[in-house]
């Protein structure tokens, strides 16, 4: 099929499945379109919009930059693509007796965190479970967290949230936490749920924590650990 231009600032192109240089998207000369300039790939029966303002290389077939003119070609509806889950299963060891009010993150070992789901977007750290952004700037991801966490001896007051490393280690008051229960015993696990909506910048890193609100606090057991990042169509 051949290319379908209309006249004015936005256009419509149907794009031919071979792989050659100058029959692909990359290959389409963005000084002659117009910003929203939209494409049809028949490779991979995708459909990208050209953003002509955005400075954002090529990454996979998700953003892919024009061999010829400015801009960059954004894929749409690759949600599945840019989301990612990952879970954590900790050995014996990973406890630890928490210091009250301060946030602690969550067990490291080399082996604690494996990832069920990539993307393109996430860099997901095995050891430590931070997550590293390092698509475009403001998209919209909503992230959350789920952990089972016991104590060791008597019962104790926990919260739960999604932060920056720069917080672990300090008694920085959360308005975003949930906050929990655990006791001793498998029985009394305490499961934490928290969600949290955030437009995110290129380079950003999370990482979930967990602070101790009760006193005299004994260690802490973290049994299972999951963490999915969804993008939410922006």
């Amino acid at each position: 099929m051949g290319n379908h231009r209309s006249s004015g600032a936005f256009c419509s192109l149907v794009v031919a499945t071979t792989t050659g240089f100058f029959d692909s998207v990359q290959a389409l000369n963005t000084a002659a379109l117009g910003d929203g300039a939209e494409c049809y790939c028949v490779a991979n029966a995708s459909v990208y919009r050209l953003n002509l303002t955005s400075t954002q290389a090529t990454v996979g077939d998700i953003f892919l930059a024009p061999f010829s003119g400015s801009g960059c070609w954004f894929k749409q509806d690759a949600q599945s693509q840019l989301s990612s889950n990952f879970t954590g299963n900790f050995l014996a060891g990973s406890d630890f007796v928490p210091t009250v009010n301060v946030w602690h993150a969550l067990p490291a070992t080399s082996v604690s965190y494996s990832v069920a789901k990539s993307s393109l977007l996430w860099t997901i750290n095995a050891a430590t479970g931070t997550m590293t952004y390092t698509g475009p700037d403001n998209k919209t991801f909503l992230i959350l967290g789920q952990a089972s966490i016991i104590d060791g001896a008597g019962t104790q007051n926990l919260q739960f949230d999604l932060t920056v490393p720069s917080v672990i280690g300090t008694n920085t008051v959360s308005l975003t936490c949930v906050q929990g229960t655990v006791g001793p015993g498998t029985n009394n696990a305490a499961a934490l749920s928290h969600q949290l909506l955030l437009t995110v910048l290129h380079g950003d890193v999370y990482q979930h924590a967990v602070r101790c609100t009760t006193a005299s606090p004994g260690d802490l057991f973290f049994l299972f650990y999951s963490a999915t990042i969804v993008n939410v169509g922006n």
